[in-house]
């Protein structure tokens, strides 16, 4: 969102001298990935990878451990964001003892 933010602020033309108008904000679930710390890989599979890792929501509070799920995303498999969105959409209304909770969605670029 920082791009949505920049050109919103600036008001950058966008192609065929559109602007936007409105930004998109970060929903209360997403964090960006300076807030995450990835520790150790834990398990992987052909879709992505599960590490171990902490959050840190804000400087007030000490980190929580949690678990990762990295999708593997590639040009050909872009469609792969959208599908992790869905997911994780579905198992925020999923609660169950035995089933962790999703808390938040955020994109590490690399």
């Amino acid at each position: 969102l920082p791009f949505c933010s920049f050109h919103h602020k600036n008001r950058v033309r966008l192609p065929e001298n559109a602007f936007l108008v409105k930004p998109i904000p970060k929903q209360p679930w997403e964090l960006t990935s300076d807030k995450i710390t990835m520790v150790s890989k834990i398990g992987s599979g052909a879709y992505g990878e599960v590490w171990a890792g902490a959050m840190k929501e804000s400087q007030n509070k000490p980190p929580i451990d949690v678990a990762i799920k990295v999708k593997k995303v590639n040009d050909k498999n872009k469609s792969k964001i959208d599908e992790m969105y869905r997911e994780a959409r579905l198992m925020r209304q999923y609660k169950h003892k035995w089933v962790i909770d999703i808390v938040i969605v955020t994109k590490i670029l690399q």
